[in-house]
């Protein structure tokens, strides 16, 4: 299949053939680059989702609002932390591995549970809806992981690690110290995506936030059998978000690019005084498995079990 019919294809599953045409329409007149007419096309996406939740997801802010409690846990950490492979660990490509590895040895003492297939509605309790799309296909497993990650927040609270997170430090405290953290995405929340959901941490279950975001995800799932757009576990988050100033504003505001950094060097050759330098800069790392097959050998992707102690 040619790279123009894989995109139609893509464009008639998740009903955006007209906005991603003129999306291209922006690119082949010179008023646009592939990365602006992305934006666009997502930017359509979200007034899309807008239109058919806003009243729903200010329903489920003033629901959650009026029977929040107080939180339990405040002043203290809670050390439940969460890891997801549905494959199992054992299954999981080597970086993966090394990344659970990091996590183990700098988050000693937690309660560390790696989320798979086979266990995961021992944590967690989704909708049967929910369940049946995941498993005809119609949400793939990343999709499924963003589910699963806000249920099992708003049941028991903690720490959640993308299993592509490597640790080289201990957790900073502008994390735990929050009743809620996420890094920042794009400039000072300008941008329509202005959280990365690669790490999460609550201090007590039941955040409004992720509550709500989690509720509109299953009642988007409910409703349709496509995907809207690759972040719409972000678009809800900014949807909601928007609406609780005042929880949005305890978030400690901390930008993910220094995070990103050390991936940008695991296809080059390891280089120890670049290296420390990211380290200094930060003890929470963002990577990928997804690698070159040819890796030379002394690449910085062959030397991350070392880094990390």
């Amino acid at each position: 299949m040619s790279d123009m019919k894989r995109l139609i294809a893509k464009s008639v599953r998740s009903h955006t053939l007209f906005s991603d045409a003129a999306s291209y329409g922006l690119i082949k007149l010179g008023f646009a680059d592939k990365y602006l007419a992305g934006l666009v096309s997502m930017y359509r996406s979200y007034h899309w989702l807008c239109k058919r939740f806003s009243s729903e997801c200010d329903e489920l802010v003033a629901s959650s609002q009026k029977a929040k409690q107080a939180v339990k846990n405040a002043g203290s950490i809670n050390n439940q932390a969460w890891v997801c492979w549905l494959q199992g660990m054992e299954k999981a490509p080597e970086i993966v591995q090394i990344c659970y590895e990091s996590i183990c040895y700098w988050l000693e003492g937690w309660d560390i549970v790696v989320i798979t297939s086979d266990n995961y509605s021992d944590y967690a309790d989704l909708p049967e809806h929910v369940v049946e799309k995941w498993k005809q296909g119609v949400i793939t497993n990343t999709h499924f992981s963003d589910i699963l990650r806000l249920d099992l927040l708003v049941r028991h609270g903690g720490l959640w690690l993308d299993a592509t997170t490597l640790l080289t430090g201990p957790l900073p405290g502008y994390i735990t110290n929050n009743e809620l953290f996420v890094y920042r995405n794009g400039w000072m929340d300008t941008d329509m995506i202005q959280m990365a959901s690669w790490l999460i941490y609550t201090s007590s279950p039941k955040n409004i936030v992720l509550q709500t975001t989690r509720d509109l995800l299953f009642e988007y799932w409910c409703h349709y059998s496509y995907l809207k757009n690759y972040f719409l576990m972000h678009m809800f988050f900014r949807m909601v978000s928007d609406r609780c100033p005042d929880e949005w504003s305890k978030v400690s505001y901390i930008n993910q690019v220094d995070n990103h950094l050390l991936m940008s060097e695991l296809e080059k050759p390891y280089d120890a005084v670049r290296i420390d330098e990211i380290k200094r800069l930060t003890t929470v790392h963002k990577l990928t498995y997804k690698l070159s097959e040819k890796l030379e050998t002394g690449c910085t992707a062959y030397q991350l079990a070392a880094i990390f102690r």
